[in-house]
């Protein structure tokens, strides 16, 4: 649950950032500069990606820090892996 909580606030956090940007800069006419910061949310949200996934590579510690004990560490990295 907290890793899905992780990525969906990433993704929140550009897309409700970028698109009032965009939708004000169509509302000007300027569709050049809607282009750009859309095109700037979309490589954000690529490089956030790649570093959450990044970071979760290390998926025992991960869990650890989440309060994973020894006896459900097992199945949360079978989890965490598929």
């Amino acid at each position: 649950m907290p890793l899905i909580m992780i990525v969906s606030a990433f993704a929140a956090l550009v897309g409700n950032g970028g698109s009032p940007r965009a939708s004000i800069a169509m509302g000007k006419g300027d569709n050049e500069s809607a282009e750009k910061i859309l095109g700037n949310c979309f490589t954000l949200q690529i490089v956030i990606s790649v570093i959450l996934t990044a970071v979760l590579l290390w998926n025992r510690d991960f869990l650890m820090a989440f309060g994973a004990s020894g006896d459900t560490i097992e199945y949360g990295v079978s989890y965490m892996n598929i």
